[in-house]
């Protein structure tokens, strides 16, 4: 990387129209596929905010900023954003083992802990916001589908529930503009980007 290199990744937009106006949005496709293009490479330095940190740390060890950069690394700069799935980057942690846990079941470790992640999250813990560790309903939960059935689940069946979470939820990119994200700047001699971390649910899989 170099300023170069920054200016012309800084620069790549797509031009779309919204309510009869040209609007520019950030190209994340292009802008990943540049990064493939010059032979650049992603690393995890660490989170953009101390206090999402914490919370990851809180819910899943100290590794856990780590995992979820490696869901992000996935999704954005693998997939170049297409369609992913959290069983995808389950499959992307275990492979790459980005924890360095170095044992044999890694598949198993790492669904275990984004599946926990995924239930503190749909549970009321916020990355920007403080969180006592602790889930914040009590007794149960109800997903409604689109199609008005009905997705129950007790809070004794945490397992079954969590396994849900990981099989109908996927990675999405949020608003760049809004969250000031996908930009690489310079610190000093070094290069950065933040990557935001969206998921949402796709109850028809």
């Amino acid at each position: 990387m170099d300023d170069e290199k920054m200016y012309c990744f800084n620069n790549l937009f797509k031009k779309t129209k919204r309510k009869g106006e040209i609007c520019y949005d950030i190209a994340t496709f292009d802008r990943m596929q540049f990064l493939h293009k010059i032979g650049c490479d992603l690393r995890f330095v660490d989170t953009a905010k101390s206090l999402a940190k914490t919370n990851l740390i809180k819910c899943g060890g100290k590794e856990m900023p780590e995992i979820v950069a490696g869901m992000l690394k996935k999704f954005y700069f693998e997939n170049l954003s297409s369609p992913t799935t959290v069983e995808n980057c389950i499959e992307y942690l275990a492979n790459n083992d980005v924890a360095d846990y170095g044992f044999d079941d890694l598949k198993d470790t790492y669904r275990g802990k984004v599946a926990h992640f995924l239930l503190c999250t749909f549970t009321g813990m916020r990355l920007g916001s403080p969180w006592n560790g602790r889930q914040d309903v009590n007794g149960g939960y109800i997903v409604v589908k689109n199609n008005g059935d009905v997705v129950a689940f007790h809070s004794t069946i945490a397992d079954e529930f969590k396994d849900f979470l990981v099989t109908k939820i996927v990675m999405e990119s949020p608003s760049h503009s809004r969250h000031k994200d996908m930009v690489i700047y310079k610190e000093g001699e070094h290069y950065f980007i933040k990557l935001g971390l969206q998921l949402r649910f796709s109850l028809s899989r």
